[in-house]
């Protein structure tokens, strides 16, 4: 089968978390799938991007399934515009079955999410109405879709969660990955210089009880500002492969989860974690999995000291942070794999 496959061509790393998950899942209903990249949005490495166009010819004459999934695509921009570069024309002259999967709404920081224009309720709407099937990453987007008057959509967790089933294990390692936050972070300048302020204390403690930290960069703008709170024996990890990444979080002893999606592989790979959120998205899936409590305001104050007390949660090997978690992951794993089995049976 041939799979058109409209996501985000972008630099940060977690959106390519969330494609190898969808890949994933579907071909493990639809074995020996072959997907083709097309950027659902704008990309400075694609010249041609969208759904409408010559994307669209080129869907229509040769794909078998239309796939559009990817990490923050209901999220809007300052004018109201989605995250699918399309137009209501361009969806109505789609000739193959389309598939919606994971995506999520979201906000910028520390905002409530923005409102759609005219244009993208419309779009989104009828995308919805003409799709074999339409699942969301956790709650709040279900609720985006809800307040434009959609219903029928399913709530299947975020795709990268199901990359790997490994239980919660507790490693005898002396590696903490800490996820460093993006770079754009820089304008709220008060906020940010508590942030890394608050890091370097973190590392500091780390290297103190005989942890080793290593800091992942999820993004390559990050890195220049990353290399600052580098110090004696603290690693600074970048790659553009995927795979590095697991490798990675899949050896630590705990992940600091200022990346929302080193958080969500954390719990696929069993690795405990610390979430810590900072809009929208970040609340929405500890919300998702009933385990706000057990996720960080990265916004207020004293983010250092409870990410310590955490920490020492973890290092006594205390099960209960994560018990909502894998409960609810191994829930929406079924859900998931359901939804992908009603979507083919409609092919």
């Amino acid at each position: 089968m041939i799979i058109h496959h409209y996501y985000p061509h972008k630099t940060n790393i977690g959106d390519l978390f969330v494609v190898d998950g969808i890949r994933k899942l579907i071909r493990e209903r639809l074995p020996g799938s072959e997907f083709v990249d097309i950027p659902v949005n704008e990309s400075p490495k694609a010249k041609c991007f969208g759904l409408l166009g010559g994307n669209l010819d080129y869907s229509n004459s040769e794909a078998d399934l239309i796939v559009i999934g990817g990490s923050n695509l209901y999220e809007c921009r300052r004018n109201g515009a989605w995250g699918v570069t399309t137009d209501l024309d361009s969806i109505k002259k789609i000739q193959k079955p389309v598939m919606l999967i994971g995506l999520g709404s979201g906000s910028s920081f520390r905002r409530k999410v923005r409102g759609s224009s005219a244009q993208s309720r419309e779009e989104i709407c009828f995308l919805n109405k003409i799709a074999i099937g339409s699942s969301v990453r956790d709650l709040k987007s279900g609720d985006f879709l809800r307040s434009l008057g959609i219903r029928e959509y399913t709530v299947t967790g975020c795709p990268s969660t199901f990359l790997f089933d490994n239980p919660c294990t507790f490693k005898n390692t002396d590696i903490v990955a800490i996820s460093g936050p993006p770079a754009r972070f820089k304008k709220y300048r008060f906020m940010f210089f508590r942030l890394i302020s608050a890091i370097r204390k973190y590392i500091d403690y780390c290297r103190q009880i005989g942890l080793r930290p290593v800091l992942s960069c999820h993004d390559a703008r990050d890195i220049e500002f990353a290399k600052g709170l580098q110090k004696d024996g603290v690693h600074l990890f970048y790659s553009e492969k995927t795979n590095d990444y697991y490798e990675l979080y899949g050896m630590a002893k705990l992940v600091i989860g200022f990346r929302l999606h080193a958080t969500i592989v954390s719990l696929s790979l069993g690795v405990p974690f610390i979430p810590v959120y900072f809009d929208i998205r970040g609340m929405s899936f500890s919300e998702t999995y009933d385990s706000l409590k057990w996720s960080i305001d990265g916004t207020k104050f004293q983010l250092c000291r409870r990410l310590i007390r955490s920490t020492k949660d973890i290092l006594d090997r205390k099960q209960f942070p994560f018990v909502n978690f894998l409960n609810k992951k191994q829930m929406y794993k079924d859900v998931m794999r359901s939804f992908i089995n009603i979507c083919v049976k409609k092919l």
